[in-house]
């Protein structure tokens, strides 16, 4: 069932004078105060008119009680009582969404004769046709963080995991962080400029005709893998087409830590810069201190988290998630919904057939029904899409001061940030870490380049 704008005002409170003498007569004499706590999400939450938007009911249902009726306003004299309503707004105009839960006792089965109701103010925005706006998406464009500390982890608010903790105060050169994730094409570029130079092999160190990509004794890239949006035709690699669609704007995936080095010191040599890694020892190479990199996780934290203070007596603000918010929904990244006894929900946001649901990058830019979410040094998904390869190795923090922190000089495995569109809204935080081991590659894991200017 879908209503519109085009329910008139005398059908509209006919239908809900209906709905109230119900709720009156079934909620009599019933004390019970119901533990259940509505909530919702809707994707997109903004768009040009006509807008269709897809309400998924996200309620804390609590134990014992069942959830009879969902009562859904979506502030535009429409209504609809299905768990997952998709309704169509028609004109311009930011709108309340209210949803109201009818709720049934446990053990009685009665209703429990309050009704829970979560409103969302001005949640969903539309606009006149015409009137989007956008970012210009430059693969490969970097942007400048000056000099500065800041404090490292999670904040008491968020309740992080033990890893994030205790904060500790950390000092940054300036540097340079990729404004965007690097794509299937700069990827493709990079694998035929070392193929044609002779560094490309198979597993067994022959020259390569398919399956995984190695060079320098390491796997760069699990090819073989039906997740891996590049492909190998006419000895050349190439981005896959997906469904219709050029996957060369979306994020690389299936990607090794050691992949990723090996990008980073060909985009320095095409760029006439030294080489940063020493790729027989996986270590900074000596004179290659400009070039580019994988950004520390001190870096990437900066980056993605640390906004400048709103006056001149105020701290700088640390925000959750990586598109200056503290607040995450289908409109500012691309991630899933994942609740405990429930199948995942990946949004999907450009409707691929199968894994990776992958965004383009810069997709959240204010055009496809998204807000514009950069984070505050102006970098795009740094919450969800991949989740991204940092330099360091994993450990644990402690409270001392740092300069530059590059990591534990010992460990076996590597940092990972960001979340991705395989994982939920926890790690998509700005301070959630997990680590990975360089070999192994993963259809959400990809990453961005840094460098010191």
């Amino acid at each position: 069932m879908q209503t519109t704008k085009n329910v008139t005002g005398t059908m509209r409170w006919a239908a809900m004078g209906l709905a109230c003498l119900f709720l009156a007569a079934s909620l009599t004499g019933c004390p019970f105060t119901p533990k259940t706590k509505p909530d919702f999400m809707a994707w997109p939450v903004s768009g040009t008119a006509p807008l269709s938007v897809q309400f998924i009911d996200i309620s804390y249902v609590a134990p014992g009680e069942t959830v009879q009726r969902w009562w859904w306003d979506f502030g535009d004299n429409g209504f609809d009582v299905v768990q997952d309503p998709i309704h169509v707004y028609v004109q311009p105009g930011k709108y309340d969404v209210k949803l109201t839960l009818e709720t049934l006792a446990p053990d009685t089965k009665a209703n429990t004769g309050v009704l829970p109701t979560r409103i969302k103010e001005k949640f969903i925005s539309v606009t006149a046709p015409g009137a989007t706006s956008g970012d210009v998406i430059h693969p490969g464009e970097m942007v400048s963080i000056p000099a500065g500390g800041f404090n490292m982890g999670a904040t008491d608010a968020e309740a992080g995991a033990e890893d994030e903790y205790p904060r500790h105060r950390v000092t940054l050169s300036a540097y340079e962080i990729g404004k965007f994730e690097v794509t299937n094409k700069e990827y493709a570029d990079a694998l035929n400029a070392l193929l044609d130079e002779g560094q490309i092999v198979n597993a067994a160190g022959d020259p390569y005709t398919g399956g995984d990509v190695y060079a320098y004794g390491k796997r760069l890239l699990a090819a073989s893998s039906g997740y891996c949006q590049i492909a190998f035709s006419q000895n050349r690699f190439v981005p896959k087409v997906r469904d219709g669609r050029s996957m060369e704007n979306h994020p690389v995936v299936m990607v090794t830590w050691y992949g990723a080095v090996v990008f980073c010191n060909r985009l320095s040599q095409s760029q006439g810069l030294a080489p940063y890694y020493n790729l027989a020892t996986w270590l900074p190479a000596p004179g290659g201190a400009n070039g580019f990199r994988l950004p520390t996780e001190a870096e990437w934290e900066r980056a993605a988290a640390w906004d400048t203070a709103p006056t001149a007596s105020a701290s700088p603000l640390h925000w959750i998630y990586g598109f200056a918010s503290n607040i995450i929904d289908f409109s500012r990244c691309n991630y899933a919904v994942m609740e405990e006894g429930q199948a995942a929900y990946y949004p999907n946001p450009i409707g691929l057939s199968q894994f990776p649901y992958t965004t383009p990058i810069g997709y959240y830019n204010g055009t496809n029904g998204t807000l514009n979410r950069r984070s505050p040094a102006g970098c795009y998904d740094m919450s969800g899409n991949v989740l991204e390869w940092c330099g360091d190795r994993y450990g644990m923090y402690t409270e001392d001061e740092q300069t530059n922190p590059a990591g534990p000089s010992f460990g076996g495995t590597r940092v990972v940030r960001g979340g991705s569109w395989f994982q939920d809204a926890n790690a998509c935080r700005t301070a959630y870490r997990a680590s990975m081991y360089p070999g192994r590659a993963f259809m959400f894991l990809g990453f961005r380049t840094a460098r010191i200017p």
